[in-house]
């Protein structure tokens, strides 16, 4: 498996967290049977948007690298 079909796994791992997230989002705010069984709903919509969140932010991360993702971090002089 190469680099790139590696970095375009991960790539679509955080598409789906995001679409999940969302989609579980509106289901809490503009379904009343959804909310009905959670009795936590704070906690509930507070977890998906930190899911949410963090696909966004790594989506973001996958964006701004290069083709070829490099882990080794740069030292400045």
């Amino acid at each position: 498996m190469s680099a790139m079909s590696i970095f375009n796994a991960v790539k679509q791992k955080f598409i789906a967290q995001e679409a999940e997230a969302v989609a579980t989002l509106d289901i809490y705010v503009n379904n009343a049977v959804g909310v009905a069984d959670h009795s936590k709903i704070i906690e509930e919509v507070a977890k998906q948007i930190r899911l949410l969140s963090e696909a966004r932010e790594c989506l973001a991360t996958l964006e701004n690298t290069s083709s070829e993702p490099d882990p080794t971090p740069t030292r400045k002089a």
